[in-house]
């Protein structure tokens, strides 16, 4: 999966000098996917990330390819919403194809306010016990 990363550049054209050059160049929804994926992958796996302690510093990894964005992708049609982002259903499970879907962005950060709000109200509770 890295060299899949390493390979491409942000417009889509092959980097690598050693690969074919006449291999065709991504979709725009195919590129759209692949920095979604190469997003999700250095959150998950590279401490140097500003989102790591979120992600791979929680335990949470990627298991998705692209195959599996692209059938994310055709079921949930991000490309009918005006801000789409990849959500976890369950925000302690890995990234994988059960656990992933496309949601509106503004969804989203209410659903994580939502969760945040809920963790904080628990420790409130035990901290008064």
């Amino acid at each position: 999966m890295i060299e899949f990363f390493a390979e491409l550049g942000v417009d889509g054209e092959v980097k690598n000098p050693k690969m074919k050059e006449g291999r065709p160049r991504l979709s725009s929804r195919d590129r759209w996917l692949a920095n979604t994926l190469r997003n999700i992958h250095f959150r998950c796996a590279n401490p140097k990330d500003k989102k790591f302690k979120h992600y791979g510093g929680r335990g949470i990894r990627n298991m998705l390819t692209l195959e599996d964005l692209q059938f994310l992708y055709e079921r949930d049609r991000p490309d009918l919403m005006q801000e789409p982002s990849i959500d976890r259903k369950d925000v302690a499970g890995h990234y994988d194809r059960n656990n992933c879907q496309f949601i509106e962005m503004a969804t989203n950060r209410m659903k994580r306010w939502r969760e945040a709000r809920k963790v904080w109200k628990e420790q409130q509770q035990e901290g008064a016990m």
